[in-house]
């Protein structure tokens, strides 16, 4: 039988239940409102919540689940606007200071960045990156006409047809943007890609990065530029620190043993019906009880407004094909 949220915590009636639960009131007024996945197909949030909540019949069980709600790092539409501000004005534009040998301290400065990234080509490395929110946000200028996402130009482009229209277009310096990447290697292969068209000098922006994702990327970048000094530089936005994530072995809930004993018991024994019933595996999805990758999974917290990576948690994002779990926030699949 469903038991709404507020006959459970009047049930369990203590201060802190009370207090949390004025909590994520306040976080769905400003945030949790705003997630997009199945937006009008699923519920409200709050309709979400008391299923995700009644997924457990044990009382400790949704005292943990209830708990865990306020330790999601959720990533809104305002903050991803302060992001896009961040990027465009923090590494993009010492990227371009540093290209263009700009006096920062002449009083046209602001003049010849402005300039310099007129003639700068911004591309999404995938199209979940929203490009054109982008450009309105830092009144941007299009250096060129198009702004195709480079996961797919390296699955299907010609690369001598992007080489001509970078020649025709006079374009010299390419900034690739993405709005989170985990473990990235799908986010490299096209960014190497990137830095194998003739003439082009590649700078790298993720929003937001994840551990995996900084030192692959780094790797990256000191291989290529060994060879070909310049043609690639990453800097991210925000690199999530290692302890920000949940694993077997590491917890961000520092000093609290019990909830963090109670959460890695609640994603071992809830595992059989957020998989269907299928037992971690490399190839099939949600992976493994701590997410994706299945032989290291990363165990995030992370949801963003416009969708929930696969490295998160599945108990927060995954719903079986069995139906036999009903997720917080549903991730919308690729496949």
């Amino acid at each position: 039988m469903s038991i709404s949220i507020e006959s459970l915590v009047n049930g369990w009636g203590d201060n802190e239940s009370a207090a949390l639960r004025l909590k994520i009131a306040n976080l769905e007024k400003w945030l949790y409102h705003t997630y997009e996945p199945d937006k009008f197909g699923d519920g409200d949030f709050e309709q979400r919540l008391e299923r995700w909540i009644n997924n457990v019949a044990s009382d400790e069980e949704r005292r943990t689940l209830f708990r865990l709600i306020t330790e999601i790092f959720y990533v809104g539409p305002v903050e991803f606007e302060e992001l896009y501000r961040c990027a465009y004005q923090g590494p993009i534009a010492r990227w371009l200071i540093d290209l263009e040998a700009i006096d920062i301290c002449a009083a046209n400065s602001q003049a010849q960045l402005v300039d310099a990234a007129s003639k700068t080509w911004f591309c999404p490395v995938s199209d979940s990156f929203r490009v054109n929110s982008f450009f309105h946000i830092n009144n941007l200028a299009a250096g060129a006409s198009l702004r195709p996402d480079w996961r797919s130009l390296f699955e299907l482009g010609d690369p001598t047809s992007i080489a001509n229209y970078v020649k025709q277009s006079g374009i010299t310096r390419l900034v690739l943007l993405e709005d989170f990447v985990g473990g990235g290697s799908q986010a490299i292969d096209a960014v190497e890609f990137a830095t194998t068209i003739p003439g082009l000098q590649v700078l790298f922006v993720p929003l937001i990065i994840c551990p995996d994702g900084v030192s692959r990327m780094r790797a990256s970048e000191l291989r290529i530029c060994s060879g070909r000094p310049g043609a690639l530089r990453y800097e991210a936005v925000m690199e999530l620190p290692a302890g920000a994530f949940l694993t077997p072995s590491q917890s961000p809930f520092i000093g609290n043993i019990p909830f963090t004993d109670a959460v890695r018991k609640l994603l071992s024994d809830t595992y059989p019906k957020v998989g269907g019933g299928v037992l971690p595996s490399a190839g099939i999805k949600p992976y493994h009880p701590y997410g994706y990758p299945y032989k290291k999974p990363t165990g995030g917290l992370v949801v963003m407004y416009s969708n929930t990576p696969d490295n998160t948690l599945p108990i927060i994002h995954w719903r079986p094909k069995s139906r036999a779990w009903s997720p917080l926030f549903p991730r919308h699949s690729r496949d």
